[in-house]
């Protein structure tokens, strides 16, 4: 997770780097930046349900975990 956040960044700092400057430029960045946020937040209650349920099921004694 830490390297795919990395890369986003840096294309974003290259975005930003590149801009030109015209409001309409920084209106169309800061909505892709809100995208990318939104993104990143159901990814991330995604990637939770998914460890929650997999714990729950390594406790329940499911027959493919490893205890």
């Amino acid at each position: 997770m830490d390297r795919v956040l990395c890369s986003i960044k840096l294309e974003y700092l290259r975005s930003v780097m590149i801009l030109q400057g015209s409001l309409d430029d920084v209106e169309a960045l800061i909505k892709r930046h809100e995208d990318f946020k939104s993104m990143i937040c159901a990814q991330d209650e995604r990637l939770k349900s998914f460890s929650e349920l997999a714990d729950k099921l390594i406790k329940d004694g499911h027959y493919d975990s490893k205890q």
